[in-house]
């Protein structure tokens, strides 16, 4: 009888540990996809960025500059914030 209940001990550790390695691979694969995603969630990877729509989003609140949107409302947009000349 005391055999018995060592063998079942035994198995019972086997299985604990493959269900601890499991956890652990689990948790670093989500640990990796955590790192790949970033801050900004899973969408940010598949949404283009828009920096401006019109010239007012690019204001720096400096009114000795000429704040302008290029290429506005498009992924490769920009502010421009250029000092008024002479």
């Amino acid at each position: 009888m005391l055999l018995r209940f060592t063998s079942v001990k035994v198995i019972s550790m086997k299985h604990t540990t493959l269900m601890l390695i499991t956890v652990l691979v689990l948790l670093g694969t989500v640990a990796i996809i955590g790192l790949f995603i970033g801050q900004d969630g899973i969408t940010a990877s598949f949404v283009e960025t828009v920096a401006c729509y019109k010239d007012a989003d690019c204001d720096d609140q400096i009114p000795a500059t000429e704040d302008m949107c290029r290429n506005p409302g498009t992924a490769h947009s920009v502010c421009v914030n250029k000092p008024y000349s002479g």
